[in-house]
């Protein structure tokens, strides 16, 4: 059997990509749909700068027969050009990824992260050059308060003119992340085969992620090709350098 797969974040990943991603799997009650990302001829216009990734790892479970109980993680690093001196000066960040794979004869293009959040004063450290932000959501149980659960971290430095990101997404069932890669009921059946055991997990398929990131005014936009392993109960993306 000759089959490739083209990846997302993650992360998304992704986070993927992310991730970005990524290779990841559905969630039919959370799934993301909204705009895929444009493509680089397009996004690398108006002032767009050059995303350079520094790390793509993202995974995705699909041993559980139902789709709504498997799960997902992505981790999106990356460097661009900034004009920013400060992390007090940017109000707000965007990560947004999207992914194309194929698997046999079915290929498919999907939405990965899409995520944009308030910059939080207190994850500004230093001089203003570092930043470390938790990702929170309420959770409560019955007879008990409601207490912030974490789903993920962005972490960003400033020095030379460039800004250097890492953002992950550890578990996007958890987080309510998680993203269609319009496969998971087809690779459920197939695993089950003979063939799948014996070529599918131990083939190398090449992966694509495409990530836009957002820093105040400042928009960048990166694509990378991945390495993608697929195994009897998971999967997993990573940089191909």
């Amino acid at each position: 059997m000759n089959t490739k797969k083209t990846l997302p974040l993650i992360l998304m990943m992704a986070c993927t990509v992310p991730l970005i991603v990524m290779a990841l799997t559905e969630l039919r009650a959370q799934r993301y749909t909204g705009r895929p990302v444009p493509a680089l001829k397009d996004m690398l216009v108006g002032g767009t700068q050059a995303l350079a990734f520094t790390k793509i790892n993202a995974g995705w479970k699909y041993k559980k027969p139902d789709v709504d109980d498997s799960q997902q993680m992505c981790t999106i690093g990356g460097t661009v050009p900034t004009a920013y001196t400060s992390f007090t000066n940017i109000p707000s960040f965007t990560m947004r990824s999207s992914a194309t794979h194929a698997y046999g004869t079915s290929t498919v293009t999907f939405d990965g992260v899409n995520h944009t959040f308030a910059r939080d004063p207190l994850a500004v450290k230093g001089r203003g050059t570092k930043y470390s932000q938790k990702f929170y959501e309420n959770s409560a149980k019955t007879g008990h308060p409601v207490k912030p659960k974490k789903y993920g971290q962005f972490s960003a430095s400033i020095k030379n003119g460039q800004m250097k990101f890492l953002y992950q997404i550890p578990k996007g069932n958890e987080s309510g992340m998680m993203a269609e890669t319009g496969l998971y009921e087809r690779i459920q059946q197939d695993r089950a085969q003979p063939w799948f055991r014996k070529d599918v997990i131990h083939e190398k398929f090449e992966g694509a992620a495409q990530f836009m990131f957002v820093a105040g005014s400042e928009v960048s936009y990166g694509e990378q090709d991945c390495k993608v392993k697929i195994g009897m109960s998971a999967g997993k993306a990573q940089l191909r350098k």
